[in-house]
């Protein structure tokens, strides 16, 4: 469970010998938060809405969902539930090469989109009415200066990004750089995420059913596989690894 704003505010004061206003600490991991989400889309910030568009729209209007930072799936689904496709998201330089205007072509299946605000603009109008299943990641921020941390896996790095920015307002040039790259990685000016961002990004990305390399266990069996370590400590096969071929 990630610390909740009051902890960070202990954590920070032992580094750096000041307590840290309410207010300016909640800014602070607040700002953490919005780095390391501008950079990834971590897993407790993403949520999937579906909204319904009709026969003859050629767009999507998301705006019912707030503070959306990545849109990182879209799909179309027949009202019936019997059929879907993926609308591949394209960046503007794309869509301005490649669609002139939506409204002109033929009524189709979207397969491209472009978001643009709170618009999803499909490169056809639809042919039937469909269900728009979006899949994005949105800003997090704290409750409140008692509650847990709304992302576990940013816990470490918010206590190292406050530090440094504490250090930052004491106008200690030397301790701040040296927390941001703690906290970011040394190139982080240059474009790369390295410190404990880094960290907590490969922590995200990491599941425990991974696909790995099997050895083989005779000429007729294959050497790709899917091995799961049943770590349900109240089941009989605890600890033990299941393959599938």
């Amino acid at each position: 469970m990630a610390r909740s704003v009051t902890k960070i505010g202990t954590y920070v004061a032992r580094n750096t010998g000041r307590t840290l206003s309410d207010s300016q600490l909640t800014d602070f991991c607040d700002e953490a938060l919005r780095v390391a989400l501008n950079v990834h889309p971590f897993a407790d910030s993403i949520s999937i809405e579906s909204i319904e568009i009709s026969e003859g729209d050629s767009s999507v209007d998301i705006s019912s969902i707030s503070d959306i930072i990545h849109t990182i799936a879209v799909q179309a689904i027949d009202k019936s539930g019997e059929s879907s496709r993926p609308i591949i998201m394209k960046d503007k330089v794309w869509w301005n090469r490649n669609v002139v205007d939506a409204d002109q072509r033929r009524s189709d299946w979207p397969r491209y989109g472009h978001r643009a605000g709170n618009i999803i603009d499909l490169n056809c109008k639809v042919n039937r009415d469909l269900t728009i299943k979006v899949i994005v990641s949105t800003v997090k921020t704290y409750e409140d200066t008692t509650s847990p941390g709304p992302i576990d896996t940013l816990d470490i790095f918010v206590g190292h990004y406050v530090t440094a920015m504490a250090f930052l307002s004491l106008q200690d040039d030397q301790a701040y750089q040296r927390w941001k790259t703690v906290a970011l990685g040394h190139r982080w000016d240059v474009g790369e995420v390295g410190g404990s961002l880094a960290n907590a990004i490969a922590s995200d990305k990491f599941d425990l059913s991974t696909e790995m390399r099997a050895s083989y266990y005779s000429d007729d069996v294959a050497d790709f596989g899917l091995s799961v370590r049943n770590l349900n400590s109240s089941h009989d096969d605890y600890n033990n690894i299941q393959s599938w071929y």
